[in-house]
């Protein structure tokens, strides 16, 4: 688990998450790991490079790993919103 981190303004993608075929990382969880203004090079709209890595945002992680399940606080509001709307 990676807790409580805020990185401000970085000029470049927030990361990658890698690992190996043969071992993958399992279960990681972000919580509350917050970009203000990231960079979008070199990984774009997905923020980060992820292979191998299965895990779950959490809390106000922002931006999502897109290998990772979105269980932020933002998007349950959203999605118990969706459902009280219907």
């Amino acid at each position: 688990m990676i807790r409580n981190i805020t990185v401000n303004n970085p000029k470049r993608s927030p990361g990658v998450i890698l690992a190996s075929q043969n071992f993958p990382m399992k279960n990681v969880t972000f919580e509350d790991v917050k970009f203000t203004n990231p960079g979008h090079k070199p990984f774009g709209d997905d923020y980060y490079k992820c292979e191998n890595v299965e895990g779950v945002a959490t809390g106000s992680t922002w931006p999502v790993p897109p290998c990772f399940v979105d269980k932020t606080t933002q998007t349950l509001a959203k999605e118990n919103e969706n459902v009280f709307l219907q």
